[in-house]
């Protein structure tokens, strides 16, 4: 059966690709007014989406508690809310559905902390993706993350940024 209802193979490809393109991404800029609009702070927020695994194949466990996986997923409507701006420190602040431990241990933190510019960033995650429920949530967090920020100072090369993404 296919993972759109009745839809044929071509039209769920047509589907990936277009929830995977430029046009579609929910990534949108915006500028937040604290002060009657005097003074104007530019943040960034992201939208990453949860997926679901249509196929999984699980290869090897690795040192570091992950697994190198083959998969084949789709993403779905379900997001987390990530608010990006310049500041003094690094900082995450978190609300939405609790997550437990150090917030220096949280995935988004240790992405940031992976840029060598002289920048710092405040990040605020909503979580609304369930914890530990197999939809990447935190995966897909540090993905938008580490894309954005590359984007932003473009630390990486294509090959350095996968690299960056496998650790």
């Amino acid at each position: 059966m296919s993972p759109l209802g009745n839809a044929d193979a071509s039209e769920c490809a047509n589907y990936c690709i277009f929830l995977f393109s430029d046009l579609s991404r929910k990534i949108t800029m915006q500028n937040l007014f604290h002060d009657g609009g005097f003074s104007i702070e530019l943040r960034m927020i992201l939208y990453p989406n949860a997926k679901i695994n249509i196929g999984l194949n699980i290869i090897e466990k690795l040192n570091t508690g992950f697994h190198k996986i083959e998969s084949c997923f789709i993403p779905i409507s379900l997001y987390d809310i990530i608010e990006i701006h310049e500041n003094k420190i690094n900082k995450l602040s978190l609300s939405g559905i609790k997550i437990d431990g150090d917030t220096s241990e949280n995935i988004i933190f240790k992405t940031l902390n992976k840029f060598r510019s002289n920048s710092k960033f405040k990040i605020h995650l909503h979580k609304n993706i369930p914890i530990g429920a197999g939809l990447g949530g935190g995966s897909s967090d540090a993905a938008f993350i580490l894309k954005y920020l590359n984007e932003k100072f473009k630390e990486f090369n294509y090959d350095q940024l996968l690299n960056e993404a496998n650790k």
